[in-house]
């Protein structure tokens, strides 16, 4: 188990420091331990703000990728920050500070959301975090954004294999 604050020396993740997050999986390279968006979810969970936590998948296949991204985006959205799929897709692929810097937009809201008070805990694992206050409900408009982005990511998500030539140089 590793503390968040030590996942990168580059990040300041004090106010999730005070805290002590422990995630399931130690970080060694930050771009590679959270392409598979099961750490992100993780985190997530960990500070009550992803209830589906139990549908992601711990694989780093393509289509598990995509499944934990298409879980991801809904929070990311409800949480304001700015996450579309050319985000996801840089994450997945493994792209230099693109999860550097949706977990530093993540502290960012977790400060905004600490300082608005307390209301509720799942568990003594868990942030008590306040629960933002949900808007009204866009069922069709949320569910065809939701339905672009998975078919933008499915489009330009590389699979395993493919890292692994890029990583060895195999043409």
């Amino acid at each position: 188990m590793v503390a968040v604050y030590a996942v990168c020396n580059s990040c300041n993740f004090e106010s999730l420091a005070e805290h002590d997050i422990q995630l399931s999986i130690p970080i060694t390279n930050l771009p590679h331990d959270f392409s598979s968006g099961y750490l992100l979810g993780e985190l997530l969970s960990r500070l009550n703000q992803q209830p589906n936590f139990s549908d992601f998948m711990n694989t780093a296949t393509a289509d598990a990728k995509i499944i934990n991204f298409c879980l991801l985006e809904p929070t990311f959205r409800h949480l304001h920050i700015p996450f579309d799929a050319s985000h996801a897709v840089a994450i997945m692929n493994m792209r230099e500070d693109a999860a550097g810097n949706l977990l530093y937009q993540l502290q960012m809201t977790s400060k905004r959301l600490q300082r608005q008070g307390i209301v509720s805990t799942k568990s003594t694992r868990t942030i008590p975090l306040h629960t933002t206050p949900q808007y009204l409900a866009k069922p069709t408009y949320d569910a065809i954004n939701h339905q672009l982005f998975e078919q933008a990511i499915r489009r330009q998500v590389y699979s395993q294999a493919h890292h692994t030539k890029e990583q060895y140089g195999i043409a």
